[in-house]
């Protein structure tokens, strides 16, 4: 008799229709058909690649890169890090990675890498003048109104996409033939959830054959895909909290029935902080305690899509957690955000000592947009955690927040705990400026050239700002979260997360 079907509960209607949902994407195969949105044909190694995704750092950070040994053949998921000596002069911020093999490990690179490298050391400031400029683009782009986007998509439909922005939901695990034919449904904005919905139920439609036939795992897979069609309906679903929050309630739902069934099973765990239990999903590398990496979601991600994002720090023997922390995900309306909840991270430290496969002693933090700030805030509020990671975060958001577009500033507002109208009274408490310089915690820092929704120089002066051991990635071409070069800087924050961490 087979298995019974994990989503056949969760399904609202059967359509009578054979699925039209492709067989689902393996890591690579993911991986394939988003860098192809890109134009690019091979991944991490192509010219064109290398052009695209070059860092651009502060000096010291760009002479450990000439310097650094590189190991043969090696791909960026396994690039080897070399630590200079942190008090030496000039060293304190260095940290180099050389994505480009040698002929001869050991020795300095004599490549075009190389001499790129040595043509941006001579570019003093140029990372400012490019803040400048696209500070215009940011400007300009969150002047758009709601009624002018609608009108486009009138014209167009969403299928205009850029393959930029059809980066994110290709990692996700959404195929490239029903992500076309999701997004083509879109004309107007109110069409955004229910286009969603739709790619859910036929998700779920291929679960529940994949179920009725054995293959729990398969199904489990294809429900997870579900349960993230679910959560991109719910980032767009504008005017309506309740419908927002039931579609979101129907991809955790999803999630965690499919979450202990998947290829790399997840768990669901609790963490408790003041009476309230935060919720949140636990990866394990191996059955031996690990390090632990705490994912904090932004604005418009959520722990059920940052967990997908786990497999480079299991591949360096690092543990993830993805945890909802005050205003986001499940307890965004009972627990809203509010300045003084630092102590969240003392509830982060005391709960890892009881959870399995965990290393207590060695915590590490990855914020995202608004919560790569938080992630700054409780690293310097609970010394205890060993490193952090800033990506593409805030720094201060007084001068902009007024300027920001009617999207941004309604998820941002959400996240917080405050209506878009009280958004700028809450904007100094938000500000990191009186406490970078006395961060004492190792700080990486994210940042995205084309970032439309946080100013691409506000990476940039938390990086300096910032008083500890500090790393710069800055993306050129990147956009906010750096969704367009997800796997690259996934991959070298896991590198520099196990460094610091000791693996």
């Amino acid at each position: 008799m087979p298995q019974r079907p994990i989503a056949a509960r969760q399904m609202q209607f059967r359509p009578s229709r054979a699925s039209p949902v492709p067989f689902p994407l393996s890591n690579a195969e993911r991986l394939g058909h988003a860098e192809r949105s890109r134009g690019l044909q091979a991944p991490l190694r192509s010219p064109a690649n290398r052009r695209i995704d070059r860092a651009v750092h502060d000096r010291p950070f760009q002479r450990c890169l000439a310097d650094m040994p590189a190991q043969v053949g090696k791909p960026l998921s396994e690039i080897s890090f070399h630590t200079p000596d942190l008090d030496a002069p000039d060293r304190r911020d260095c940290l180099a990675a050389s994505p480009h093999p040698l002929k001869h490990a050991g020795k300095r690179p004599r490549t075009p890498h190389a001499r790129v490298s040595r043509r941006i050391l001579a570019r003093e400031g140029s990372v400012f003048r490019l803040a400048r400029t696209v500070g215009i683009k940011f400007l300009v782009a969150n002047r758009v109104p709601l009624a002018v986007l609608d009108l486009v998509l009138r014209l167009v439909s969403a299928a205009a996409l850029s393959s930029a922005g059809r980066y994110r939901f290709l990692l996700a695990g959404i195929h490239p033939r029903s992500l076309t034919t999701t997004l083509r449904r879109v004309r107007r904005l109110h069409d955004w959830p229910r286009a969603w919905v739709r790619a859910a139920h036929d998700y779920l439609l291929a679960a529940h054959e994949r179920a009725v036939a054995g293959e729990v795992r398969l199904a489990a897979e294809y429900q997870r895909v579900a349960a993230l069609c679910y959560h991109f309906a719910h980032v767009l679903a504008l005017g309506d909290h309740r419908y927002r929050q039931q579609l979101y309630t129907s991809a955790v739902r999803l999630f965690r029935a499919a979450a202990p069934h998947l290829e790399r099973p997840i768990l669901p765990i609790e963490i408790p902080w003041h009476g309230i239990a935060l919720p949140g999903y636990l990866c394990l590398p191996s059955d031996r305690p690990a390090p632990v990496v705490v994912f904090l979601n932004g604005a418009s991600t959520v722990k059920e899509e940052m967990i997908g994002w786990a497999q480079p720090f299991l591949e360096r023997g690092l543990a993830v957690l993805a945890l909802d922390t005050p205003g986001s995900g499940e307890i965004a309306d009972s627990v809203p955000a509010a300045p003084g909840q630092e102590d969240v991270g003392w509830a982060i430290v005391e709960a890892a000592r009881t959870l399995p496969g965990v290393d207590p002693r060695r915590i590490a933090l990855l914020g995202v947009s608004l919560r790569g700030a938080y992630a700054v805030q409780l690293a310097h509020a609970v010394p205890e955690f060993a490193a952090a990671v800033a990506v593409t975060a805030p720094f201060d958001p007084q001068p902009y927040v007024g300027a920001l577009g009617e999207l941004v500033r309604h998820d941002v507002a959400l996240a917080a705990g405050v209506t878009p109208e009280h958004l700028p009274r809450l904007a100094p408490t938000l500000s990191l400026e009186p406490i970078a310089p006395s961060l004492r915690t190792p700080l990486l820092v994210v940042g995205a050239g084309n970032d439309l929704v946080v100013p691409p120089s506000e990476s940039l002066r938390l990086y300096r700002a910032a008083g500890s051991i500090k790393h710069l990635l800055f993306f050129e071409r990147a956009n906010h979260v750096a969704f367009t070069h997800l796997e690259q800087w996934t991959a070298l924050a896991a590198a520099w997360l196990a460094v610091m961490l000791g693996v």
